[in-house]
């Protein structure tokens, strides 16, 4: 065979080869996309703590660590607060939807009513500037950063309420108050005028059951930190007296446990016992001195009786006087001498 018709039929079948191991991939990827799709669309979707099983939870939990709302309400509360956020360093560290989706729910619950009242009253910028930080961060006032509620969704910092001392700061402090968000540092301190709280309770101490929901990085388990969360949350109308600073000291003794509450009781009694013996010693005291000084002033007065008495008297009057205490003087010494005479006489 002549070399050019040679040539020209490897050429062809080199061509047909490739076009046929093309389409033989092409069929091949075409086999397997629906495979790969179909098991993409088997995957089962993200659900909350309260819908899988423990180890499932704790795994989504750990990677966006966002609230699970327990209702539409708690939900559009949330996101209004997000809304409504100027967020600091440390929400925009973790991002602002980390940093409020684990704020303890009551409490995002009457954060929430409490921001819609503010900036309805004339604080058009009232908003949340640091919501949860992990220990980790390294913010903060406490030495511990465990102490601090922020760890545990349990407090926030505002923005857009003033200046320490400012009407417009006081102002946030009432309709807080109103809606149970304890700002426990009061509005006129010049560093905490902005913190607010979902608890009376200013610290976390290391024997808090808090501290075991929590790791540097954050929650162990979002649920289970809410939860406990919740213990240390007064009902709404004890959280209102709270704020309001009207909660009588009884009220408060009577929610301590009984050895602490018997202790506080005996304490008070001694300390009122004091109490009346210093009042009684004082009491005494100035008795005596009303009594002192009463004295006085007789005597003082009947002096100046009497020597006004005398002033008042005639001068004549007065020589007469004089005179008479003189002859009666006289007439007693005469009288002396004479007895005196009578007796020697008789004894010569």
């Amino acid at each position: 065979m002549p070399r050019f018709p040679l040539a020209c039929a490897i050429s062809k079948s080199l061509i047909a080869t490739a076009i046929l191991c093309v389409s033989s991939l092409s069929a091949l990827s075409a086999d397997r996309v629906p495979t790969e799709t179909s098991a993409l669309s088997n995957q089962p979707p993200a659900r909350c703590a309260s819908e899988t099983s423990g180890s499932v939870a704790k795994e989504q939990k750990g990677a966006d660590g966002i609230a699970c709302e327990p209702s539409a309400k708690a939900a559009e509360d949330r996101a209004y607060l997000l809304a409504t956020a100027s967020p600091g360093d440390t929400m925009m560290r973790q991002g602002p939807e980390i940093a409020i989706g684990r704020l303890n729910p009551e409490f995002v619950e009457r954060l929430a009513s409490a921001v819609r009242e503010a900036r309805d009253q004339g604080l058009p910028s009232a908003g949340v500037s640091s919501a949860y930080r992990p220990p980790g961060f390294g913010v903060g006032g406490f030495a511990d950063k465990f102490n601090s509620l922020h760890a545990y969704g349990l407090a926030v910092d505002m923005s857009g309420i003033g200046e320490p001392g400012s009407k417009e700061t006081k102002l946030w402090h009432a309709i807080a108050a109103k809606h149970g968000v304890i700002c426990p540092y009061g509005p006129d301190n010049r560093k905490e005028w902005n913190h607010c709280q979902a608890t009376g309770v200013k610290k976390v101490s290391s024997d808090n059951p808090l501290r075991d929901t929590i790791t540097a990085q954050g929650p162990r388990l979002l649920d289970e930190m809410f939860k406990v969360g919740n213990s240390v949350i007064d009902e709404l109308t004890k959280a209102i007296s709270v704020a309001f600073g009207v909660t009588k000291p009884e009220q408060t003794a009577a929610s301590r446990p009984a050895p602490v509450r018997e202790a506080a009781e005996r304490t008070s009694t001694r300390v009122r016992r004091g109490q009346l013996q210093q009042t009684a010693r004082t009491g005494r005291r100035l008795a005596s001195k009303a009594v002192a000084v009463a004295n006085l002033d007789a005597r003082h007065a009947e002096k100046s009786r009497r020597k006004g008495s005398d002033d008042a008297k005639p001068r004549g009057q007065r020589k007469l006087q004089a005179a008479s205490a003189e002859t009666r003087q006289g007439s007693a010494r005469r009288r002396s001498r004479s007895a005196s005479t009578d007796s020697s006489d008789k004894a010569g």
